[in-house]
């Protein structure tokens, strides 16, 4: 991991501790009553914390150079398509959920979410084979220079 993904799972850590506090520690009569507007913003900002963790775990897979390659813009579609199929498929979304907010399970979440990274890389490495060329690193173009010259001359190869 890196230093923003440990960030984003440091504040899931804290929000996922204060919401097992309220959930396990204040009657469910109060959380749906007197605190129930409080207690629906935690829910809300774990819910997010959780995707921002997710996500930022899910670009990780890349390589560490993604920031210094560009992708033809004809194919990031195609990659994001890949990989929101992937995530769509697997459940991941859902087996987080449960993990957060039924099982109070942060390493649960972690794991899953090692797994998916895992699937990610595969995802990435199947695309690459797929489309030669369609992943340039920023090293090959000049200044000025035309990407699209540089696939031309990329998938020649």
């Amino acid at each position: 991991m890196n230093t923003r993904t440990d960030e984003k799972l440091q504040k899931l850590s804290e929000l996922l501790s204060k919401y097992e506090r309220n959930k396990t520690g204040i009657p469910k009569e109060e959380l749906e009553g007197k605190y129930k507007v409080a207690f629906l913003k935690l829910k809300t900002d774990l819910a997010e914390a959780a995707s921002e963790y997710g996500k930022a775990r899910l670009i990780d897979a890349f390589p560490s150079g993604i920031d210094s390659v560009t992708i033809q813009k004809d194919k990031v579609d195609t990659l994001a398509k890949m990989v929101n199929d992937y995530i769509k498929r697997s459940g991941l979304c859902k087996k987080i959920s449960i993990l957060l907010f039924r099982h109070f399970d942060l390493q649960g979440v972690i794991s899953a979410t090692e797994e998916a990274q895992g699937m990610v890389k595969g995802i990435y490495e199947k695309f690459k084979r797929q489309y030669p060329g369609a992943i340039i690193p920023y090293v090959m173009l000049k200044q000025g220079e035309n990407v699209e010259k540089v696939v031309k001359k990329a998938t020649k190869q």
